[in-house]
């Protein structure tokens, strides 16, 4: 019986450098696309993927069978591991590609490129008054309905004039 083992990730892991490493280039084409966030996704994907298949391992109840046919028990963990890491990696593969990823990826790097210029704003938050989440949304309304009220008593006062 195959089980997994826990494989702590920590930042001296010599992996975590290598995806730090990978997270500062900016621009990596990608099955043409070009994208910065899809690149670091696979990358920590195939990371876990290889954590998983370094973790494959024999229980300590089969011990005294591995230990006396260690060849032949190689052999079998290694075809595991083989076979294990194809099925993953065909998994992952399928998953990009039918939820349609690279694209989902490409259109979230151009929102974030659009709204870049409001990097450090505040958002907005209700807060329990409403009338005082309304008011900055309804100022503008306001204004253009003073304007509109304004052009409409100087056009009753020149009627007015006129009338006098």
């Amino acid at each position: 019986m195959l089980v997994f083992k826990e494989y702590p990730m920590s930042s001296s892991d010599p992996g975590t450098a290598d995806l730090m490493a990978f997270s500062q280039d900016q621009s990596c084409n990608v099955d043409g696309a070009h994208s910065y966030l899809m690149p670091k996704l696979m990358y920590a994907l195939d990371r876990t993927r290889n954590a998983v298949i370094k973790s494959l391992r024999f229980t300590k109840t089969l011990d005294f069978i591995y230990e006396k046919n260690l060849p032949k028990f190689q052999k079998l963990v290694e075809d595991v591991k083989d076979r294990v890491n194809k099925h993953i990696k065909d998994d992952l593969d399928l998953l990009v590609h039918s939820e349609n990823l690279y694209e989902l990826f490409n259109e979230f790097e151009e929102i974030l490129a659009k709204n870049e210029h409001r990097r450090g704003q505040k958002a907005w938050r209700p807060t329990d008054d409403i009338d005082s989440d309304l008011r900055p949304h309804l100022v503008a309304v306001k204004l253009a309905h003073r304007e509109r009220l304004r052009g409409e008593v100087e056009r009753w006062s020149k009627d007015v004039e006129e009338l006098h």
